[in-house]
């Protein structure tokens, strides 16, 4: 594929969510399956004909407002991404955690001062049920959950997406969008690289963003030998809490995926519109 190409269709997703890149994040979010080197990478986006540089952002050409409004949002994400850390110390508790991370528009730093924090929760195998239940309590507890149907959304966390450890996406669930989610998750808590041999076991992200395997830093690693003692006991209480949790949620309607591997809680998915917008604007710029 040509690099302009390449860094073209790149900014045009991003462009959807109102959202300029920074020159490393262009190279690592490069909607491309093919290898590039990093200075034709430089070179081709030095001379792009559709593309602006201004204030430390690359744009699509007359997209300047963006770069205002990427700012305004600094100060609101960090103040969530705290409150995540927070939040990832506590399950780093929970026995069948292996990895927690920030998904979502919190990972990017694009969220709005009202948006809740979305987490990305890694599981044990055959414990994701249990986990998850241990993880909802925890917080809500805390007060930090972000209630089904609440109307007070602001900083509250919600667990929107465990995954089995050695989970690896199905065909229908590989594109672009998904992708992407996987590869903009800012890592927070992690057990034995459980994230990155997800990844690895995921590869299929490549197909789409060939540099999206570039190292975020952990912020909280560690052992925990009560995991250990305790997981077979997890395996054996995880399914009652299967049947439990599927029993409260039996009247719930919306998109969610419930399997013994992944657990999606998604009361708004917005993945088919993207694409379709992202497609719509490629053919608007004959791309």
């Amino acid at each position: 594929m040509d690099i302009n190409h390449a860094i073209s269709k790149t900014l045009v997703y991003s462009d959807i969510f109102d959202y300029p890149l920074t020159k490393a994040e262009l190279w690592r979010y490069l909607i491309t399956s093919n290898k590039v080197s990093k200075s034709e990478f430089e070179q081709n986006l030095k001379k792009h004909p559709q593309v602006e540089y201004y204030k430390g952002y690359f744009i699509l050409k007359g997209k300047k407002t963006l770069i205002r409004k990427r700012e305004e949002k600094i100060k609101t994400n960090q103040i969530k991404k705290t409150i995540a850390l927070r939040a990832a110390k506590i399950l780093s508790l929970v026995p069948g955690v292996v990895f927690v991370g920030i998904s979502g528009s919190v990972s990017m730093q694009n969220a709005d001062d009202n948006d809740d924090i979305d987490l990305i929760i890694l599981t044990k195998k055959d414990v994701i049920f249990i986990t998850r239940l241990f993880c909802a309590l925890i917080l809500n507890y805390k007060k930090m959950l972000r209630r089904r149907n609440s109307l007070s959304l602001k900083n509250k966390i919600c667990l929107n997406l465990f995954i089995d450890k050695d989970y690896i996406f199905e065909i229908s669930k590989q594109n672009l969008y998904t992708a992407h989610e996987l590869a903009q998750v800012v890592p927070l808590f992690e057990r034995k690289n459980s994230f990155e041999s997800f990844l690895q076991r995921n590869n299929w992200v490549k197909k789409y963003l060939i540099n999206s395997t570039v190292k975020s830093k952990v912020l909280l690693s560690k052992y925990n030998l009560v995991s250990q003692i305790f997981y077979p006991l997890l395996i054996l209480i995880n399914f009652p809490a299967k049947y439990l949790q599927l029993f409260l949620m039996r009247k719930v309607k919306t998109r969610e995926i419930l399997t013994d591997k992944i657990l999606a809680f998604h009361p708004n998915d917005y993945q088919a519109d993207i694409l379709a917008s992202y497609q719509k604007k490629l053919e608007l710029l004959n791309l």
